[in-house]
């Protein structure tokens, strides 16, 4: 018999391409990391974005929503 809950498919999703962010309730949400990348983020993920190709690259790991970022000098570069 089958009893449910017993056979879950697990699936998991891949995070392809950031599209926009909500700014309005923010400070400081978009840095510049040289001449051809910026920092972003949206929702719980920062997002290194080229200018050239608009290639994304993410930075995940908080549980909740990013609500400021910085950069500092001493720190290695992200783009």
């Amino acid at each position: 018999t089958d009893t449910p809950g017993a056979h879950q498919e697990v699936t998991t999703l891949e995070l392809e391409h950031v599209y926009g962010c909500h700014g309005a309730a923010t400070r400081g949400n978009l840095c510049y990391l040289g001449p051809n990348s910026v920092l972003f983020f949206a929702a719980a993920v920062g997002v290194v974005q080229s200018k050239g190709t608009s290639k994304q690259r993410f930075l995940v790991g908080h549980n909740a929503r990013v609500t400021c970022l910085a950069t500092s000098p001493d720190r290695p570069p992200l783009g």
